[in-house]
């Protein structure tokens, strides 16, 4: 995992978060 996988899974949940809404 790299550093920038978790800012990436952050941008991801909250987008999927956002097309669920």
């Amino acid at each position: 995992m790299r550093r920038w996988n978790m800012r990436w899974t952050l941008v991801c949940f909250w987008r999927l978060a956002q097309d669920q809404s």
